[in-house]
């Protein structure tokens, strides 16, 4: 099952597989936020499923993933991206 496919599963049937594992210390890529992202925003997913499985992260850094990829798409949840984006003073 490919990552898009992912989406059309039930919440049941959601395939883990292309994630991280639980352990702690395996990165996020901006395409696997971005996979959560749009398995919450369709109803696949609930941050309650995602914290069930990831102990370590919380409402805040979710919301903040879905925040910024309606504001800049999977640009937006790459890490340096976001500190380049933070560092460009706002105009007076």
């Amino acid at each position: 099952m490919s990552m898009s496919d992912d989406f059309k599963a039930s919440h049941d049937e959601f395939d883990w597989s292309p994630y991280p594992s639980k352990e702690k210390g395996k990165g996020w890529s901006p395409q696997m936020k971005q996979g959560i992202v749009v398995a919450l925003t369709r109803g696949v997913l609930t941050n309650e499923d995602i914290k069930a499985r990831y102990k370590d992260i919380s409402d805040e850094e979710i919301d903040g993933w879905v925040k910024r990829y309606k504001k800049f798409g999977t640009n937006g949840l790459m890490a340096t991206k976001m500190e380049r984006i933070r560092e460009v003073p706002k105009p007076d």
